[in-house]
């Protein structure tokens, strides 16, 4: 089951266990466009002979929302083994914050070798890829939705220097962080 927040509200945001992803509904647009249409039936009206408000059927307008929200909500995947979902929930929580592997497996409680097996085949790879696609996937978000600086984004990420930011992006996207921001803009 999924769920989804509307409006970005920020105590909805907050209360759940997860942080819930959330559909901005695009009220601007709603009000211009009502408006807009107030407007012209009355600007109709205004020039018309017949002075009496007539209602008259009128198409539904349908306003696409202006913007999604993406958070953990949204970011579901299935999986079976307790283990797997504890090292994610573990990693999810914790890649940023310059985790290693050993760290991961101290939070479980098994050993290296049973939790890399369980983890490549619920999830297709190893531990430490997990948290470096965590942190990459954290440093593109903040890329495109932020105008935070490439090296405060490289240590809000957990990035050990710029350099090595800059080294896993052109590894990863054959381009710069600076390249990904100006790309996705």
């Amino acid at each position: 089951m999924l769920v989804i927040g509307i409006d970005n509200e920020e105590v909805t945001r907050y209360l759940t266990r997860v942080s819930l992803s959330s559909v901005a509904q695009g009220s601007k647009e709603m009000g211009y466009r009502a408006a807009k249409m107030l407007h012209n039936i009355l600007d109709t009206q205004a020039n018309s002979e017949n002075a009496a408000l007539v209602p008259t059927a009128r198409p539904r307008v349908m306003i696409p929302p202006s913007m999604v929200y993406e958070r953990q909500s949204t970011d579901y995947q299935a999986l079976n083994d307790p283990y797997v979902i504890q090292a994610m929930h573990f990693i999810r929580h914790n890649a940023c914050k310059g985790i290693k592997v050993d760290q991961v497996l101290s939070y479980v409680g098994i050993s290296r070798s049973n939790m890399e097996v369980r983890f490549k085949e619920a999830r297709g790879h190893s531990i430490h890829q997990e948290i470096h696609n965590s942190k990459l996937k954290r440093a593109c978000n903040l890329l495109t939705s932020t105008s935070l600086s490439i090296n405060d984004i490289a240590e809000v990420c957990g990035y050990p220097s710029l350099q090595y930011m800059y080294t896993v992006f052109k590894k990863n996207f054959e381009m710069t962080p600076k390249d990904f921001r100006e790309k996705s803009a």
